[in-house]
């Protein structure tokens, strides 16, 4: 509505013009038949008030048009510019036939020239219309669709010269430079098209302060011929910034994960040993007996092989903590998990069940074969000077055999504690294999 009344005074105008025989305020009672120009009649106007407001009023709306014709030129570039530019001609046409007209007489034919040249201007944007679709939907939204990108695009014709850029390219490579190479448009230009004479694509850090572009040449032609190129460049720097955020997040989630997985590991491996001795204990006794259990029942039941059981405890261990003191007596528990430990097979377990208790997992032992081997355990023991206390240390041990009704581990414990208390009630330093 606004718009609309811009043209109330227009309309106003047209009705007083219409009723100028009830009010003569356009053409006045002297208004009559002059003599004739170049042969034909002509009318000697007497100019009323309103005759001079309506002048006015046509040349301030003529003035806004061109101021607006002038701005478009000015704003624009390229087939845009040259658009605006013959627009801007086509309307000087009438308005300096009317110019030639007012101030110097100027006549075609005896009469105004102004029609004329509208006639001239409206034959121009024909022209126009028809050899370069001036007001063609498709090159508008064309035209439209290249000033807003926000991507940087940069025309180059056949010899690699700036033809066109749209808004984004000169924000970020300054003004351009028609018709001249590219490396000459400081200071985009240089690293772009020592890019393009590379032959890459990818990706081109370019702009103060530096950011990350994708770069994508596109050939502009038909039928084989080029006639230019499309050069399009697309800012990744988020992609980059989002990508390394999510490697960075992604590494210290792996640290994280590796230290829990460490610390894991550790929580097991001090859950599973003995932290005095660093032998394994009862809980990873009773793991390595399940172990060996799966292997015995999944092996020919004519041919399970034997698993024996020795649980070994210290002579008179309290005497020595009474005596030396319990640093003597941990310092023996160490001294005799290593000497043990030297005299073992890859295949059999040791561990510390409580106190100074051991237990000695043999699979594919026999009871004898059991007992030779403490024996010569023992014999290792006493070559030690455990816990350098400068006197003998023995130990007592009894040996259970897996046997039908005696395959968990308690029933091996508890029969290798029969007779572990056997050898105790028989002297000591000796070793009783379980009934």
């Amino acid at each position: 509505w606004r718009r609309a009344l811009l043209a109330v005074p227009s309309v106003v105008m047209l009705v007083l013009v219409w009723t100028n025989g009830l009010h003569g305020l356009f053409y006045g009672d002297a208004t009559a038949l002059g003599p004739p120009i170049a042969g034909l009649p002509r009318l000697r106007y007497d100019y009323g008030p309103l005759f001079h407001v309506a002048v006015a009023l046509g040349y301030l709306w003529t003035l806004a048009a061109a101021t607006l014709v002038l701005r478009g030129w000015l704003g624009s570039r390229g087939t845009q510019r040259r658009h605006w530019g013959a627009m801007a001609l086509m309307m000087a046409v009438p308005l300096a036939a009317n110019a030639a007209y007012l101030g110097w007489g100027l006549r075609l034919m005896g009469a105004d020239p102004t029609s004329t040249g509208f006639a001239v201007a409206l034959v121009g944007f024909a022209w126009l219309m028809q050899r370069d679709g001036l007001f063609a939907v498709v090159p508008l939204a064309r035209r439209l669709l290249f000033d807003e990108l926000p991507d940087p695009v940069i025309v180059l014709d056949a010899a690699g010269r700036l033809a066109e850029v749209n808004p984004a390219a000169a924000a970020l490579g300054g003004p351009p430079l028609p018709d001249r190479p590219l490396a000459d448009w400081s200071p985009l230009g240089p690293a772009l098209a020592q890019h393009l004479a590379a032959g890459a694509g990818g990706e081109l850090a370019l702009g103060e302060p530096a950011r990350l572009y994708e770069v994508q040449r596109r050939e502009l032609g038909s039928h084989g011929q080029s006639i230019g190129a499309l050069i399009q460049l697309h800012d990744v720097s988020a992609r980059h910034q989002a990508h390394a955020e999510a490697v960075r997040s992604l590494s210290a989630r792996q640290v994280e994960l590796e230290r829990a997985t460490a610390l894991q590991a550790l929580l097991r491996e001090q859950a599973m040993h003995d932290a005095l001795t660093g032998l394994l204990n009862r809980r990873a006794l009773q793991e390595q007996h399940s172990q060996e259990q799966l292997a015995r029942r999944s092996s020919d039941a004519a041919a399970t092989p034997p698993l024996a059981l020795v649980l070994m405890d210290l002579d008179h261990f309290k005497r020595i903590n009474d005596t030396h003191g319990h640093a003597a007596g941990d310092a023996v528990l160490r001294d005799f998990a290593v000497a043990l430990r030297s005299g073992l097979r890859s295949g059999d377990t040791l561990a510390r069940i409580g106190g100074e208790e051991f237990a000695l997992l043999m699979p594919g032992a026999t009871a004898d074969q059991a007992t030779r081997r403490v024996q010569g355990l023992r014999d290792i023991v006493a070559r030690w000077d455990l816990g350098s206390l400068g006197e003998a240390v023995t130990f007592s041990a009894g040996v259970a055999v897996a046997a039908p009704g005696r395959e968990s581990l308690e029933a091996l414990l508890d029969a290798a504690d029969r007779a572990l208390y056997q050898a105790k009630r028989a002297g000591r330093d000796r070793t009783v294999v379980a009934d």
